[in-house]
């Protein structure tokens, strides 16, 4: 049997973001509540994402949910994109901004000389 592959341009980020979402609250209302979404549209994405795949990613108990072998796959991977994306936006704005200054004041021009700017992305 051939390996499925999914094209990125098609790949279900707010799937993949609800998931993480459920996966760190260990709730859908939690997680839906954190994303500012529906519960129902949380759950959703997460089934579509389940579908895609093949398989499920949480195990479903009374007042709990328990990641599968799946999804404790897919976890580390989808959190460690995210992380990797937020970091290169920030990196980039950081840089843009930078960017705008220095064509707004020059690099060590003596008229901004007696400029002190601290940039933090925190």
């Amino acid at each position: 049997m051939g390996k499925t592959t999914i094209d990125r341009r098609w790949l279900p980020l707010n799937a993949l973001r609800a998931f993480e979402g459920v996966a760190k609250h260990s709730s859908f209302t939690a997680a839906a509540n954190a994303l500012l979404i529906s519960q129902s549209a949380l759950s959703r994405h997460v089934i579509a994402l389940e579908k895609l795949i093949g398989a499920q990613l949480f195990e479903r108990r009374p007042h709990t949910l328990v990641l599968t072998k799946a999804g404790q796959h897919l976890l580390p991977a989808v959190q460690k994109s995210f992380d990797r994306l937020e970091y290169a936006l920030d990196d980039t704005a950081i840089a843009l901004f930078r960017s705008w200054l220095i064509e707004r004041f020059g690099s060590g021009s003596s008229s901004a000389s007696s400029i002190h700017l601290a940039v933090s992305n925190e």
